[in-house]
């Protein structure tokens, strides 16, 4: 069984704002950019703007209607959280699945041994 990681934040209180602000040690972006998931999202993204620019893809067609301007930031906010989610969600299912082995197998040994 994997026991559960904690995240240590190492901070030093003498660091300035920008250096404060540009360590990725200790936060989620080293997990989020290791996974796959993250880049084939985020190159789904890429070719529908760059689809769109070129004006191989017309929203207009299937009914989009929805400023693209409008969706940028959150686009990319959204891929990010997406990916996060997910992530998370399968560590706690396994982490679950785990534990509920091991009180399966045990419930099994008491049972055998009565």
């Amino acid at each position: 069984r994997v026991p559960c990681q904690v995240m240590v934040v190492k901070y030093n209180s003498d660091d300035g704002l920008i250096v404060t602000s540009l360590k990725f040690d200790s936060t989620i972006i080293p997990m989020v950019v290791n996974n796959a998931e993250f880049f084939l999202l985020l190159g789904v993204n890429v070719g529908i703007s760059a689809a769109y620019h070129m004006r191989v893809f017309r929203p207009e067609e299937y009914g989009c209607t929805l400023p693209w301007h409008l969706t940028s930031t959150t686009g990319g906010l959204m891929t990010f959280f997406v990916v996060f989610y997910n992530s998370n969600c399968f560590a706690r299912y396994n982490d679950l699945y785990a534990v509920t082995k091991e009180m399966m197998g045990a419930i099994l040994e008491l049972a055998s041994s009565l």
